[in-house]
């Protein structure tokens, strides 16, 4: 059976490395930053808020999307 945490880490762990990879181009100290300011587009919670549950990662997998295709409306 798999441990729920586990799978939710690695969600987290594999998210995490895509925006530091795409968004911030491996800038660890500029990603750093970002994990905690608020974001007006994702409703002024912090990227580390939205990491606490499952609805807000999947807000940040949207907005990534977003981010990656140039929808910025």
């Amino acid at each position: 059976m798999v441990d729920s945490m586990d799978s939710q880490g690695d969600i987290q762990k594999a998210l995490l490395d895509e925006i530091r990879r795409t968004l911030f181009r491996g800038d660890d100290e500029l990603f750093e930053r970002w994990l905690s300011r608020p974001v007006p587009a994702l409703e002024g919670k912090t990227p580390n808020q939205l990491l606490l549950d499952p609805m807000g990662i999947d807000q940040l997998e949207g907005y990534l999307c977003d981010m990656k295709y140039g929808n910025l409306s």
